[in-house]
């Protein structure tokens, strides 16, 4: 679905609009205001046929450009994974859980290198993946591309949720996740 947004600096040229499971009147928006170039994303509530909230972001995206968005459910509630790019090519992904009105950022990491540097992913993409890694009965991601090396070294990180820090911490050794 294509809806049009503004944006104080610039109209935007074009918005994707996915919406959340469960949630007739919750939306993610993925907009761009030069497509591939520049764009932002936002978590909208509509109310009798109209915006009547935008989430807050505790720690929004650095890059400029939104690669992509995706809804996903996490311990029963919404989370939205965020791919973002560089003009570099460079990028990171990153999830949010709705606390509230507040898109809070759990996790952040590399995921995109599209650079012509000589070193990147083979497809400038990592791919990423989420299951039950450590027994807790809630989904944690796990990204890599181990067939697809970096500097002839395969990649792959595997985060687990911590309730201690309410968050993703990365999992030392792989191994610990390999039962």
């Amino acid at each position: 679905m294509i809806a049009r947004f503004s944006e104080p600096q610039a109209p935007a040229v074009e918005a994707t609009v996915h919406s959340i499971p469960g949630d007739s009147e919750l939306f993610l928006v993925r907009y761009d205001w030069i497509p591939e170039w520049s764009g932002d994303f936002a978590c909208v509530h509509f109310s009798q046929g109209a915006v009547d909230w935008v989430a807050e972001r505790s720690d929004p995206p650095m890059e400029q450009f939104i690669r992509s968005v995706r809804p996903i459910h996490f311990q029963g509630r919404p989370a939205f994974e965020v791919l973002g790019e560089t003009h570099q090519g460079n990028g990171n992904l990153y999830l949010y859980l709705l606390e509230g009105r507040v898109l809070r950022c759990v996790l952040k990491t590399p995921a995109v290198d599209r650079g012509n540097d000589g070193v990147g992913f083979d497809s400038g993409l990592l791919t990423w993946s989420y299951r039950d890694l450590n027994g807790t009965a809630l989904t944690d991601p796990e990204q890599g591309r181990p067939d697809i090396p970096i500097e002839s070294s395969p990649i792959r990180r595997i985060y687990v949720w911590n309730p201690d820090s309410d968050g993703f911490i990365p999992v030392v050794s792989v191994s610990e996740c390999d039962r």
